[in-house]
């Protein structure tokens, strides 16, 4: 089998596994896992994470996260490596751990360090706009609110021509409205 089934398939029993744990099945999930394990077994640690969240398992989401390897960077020709290097979500995990683990400071460090782009990096995934609106949610749980206030608006400017009606977007405005009202 080529690596890039292998990728494939990887990326499709991860899928399948989320589903399954967005609906609450959390066997059929860990079944995904074992399923995963077998095709790429380095590529489990992220979706292991996640099953251990859910779970309320928040450090062992932790160590899943910190044991699972870094994101491979794959050529500009590599479709189904470009396909799962860009995963709009599931970056944010290491993250959300941190938070159910109460650890604040740690999880605004882990959104920092995905909101940020350095350029003398390799590192060309995606930013998805929800981790600048939970980092702004978590600045403003901090104080931080001039922090806040600018993630807030770079997640309306990156959501303006959008067109959908999201959440995020109506709470971005409303703490916009606040934060500005309270300086």
């Amino acid at each position: 089998v080529s690596e890039q089934i292998k990728v494939l398939k990887a990326g499709y029993e991860f899928a399948l596994a989320m589903v399954s744990l967005k609906e609450g099945d959390i066997d059929a999930a860990a079944g995904g896992l074992k399923k995963l394990q077998s095709v790429i077994p380095e590529s489990a640690g992220l979706l292991e994470s996640e099953i251990w969240l859910v779970r309320n398992s928040a450090d062992r989401a932790i160590a899943a996260c910190q044991k699972a390897p870094g994101w491979r960077v794959p050529y500009m020709s590599d479709t189904a490596g470009m396909l799962t290097y860009n995963l709009p979500f599931h970056k944010d995990t290491l993250a959300r751990a941190y938070l159910q683990a109460g650890m604040t400071k740690k999880a605004i460090g882990e959104y920092e360090r995905l909101c940020a782009f350095h350029p003398e990096s390799r590192d060309r995934r995606l930013i998805h706009p929800l981790y600048h609106f939970r980092l702004a949610g978590l600045y403003r749980e901090r104080g931080r609110n001039d922090r806040a206030l600018e993630r807030y608006d770079h997640v309306l400017e990156i959501w303006k021509s959008g067109g959908a009606r999201l959440d995020e977007v109506d709470a971005a405005n409303k703490a916009v409205e606040t934060l500005v009202m309270e300086e």
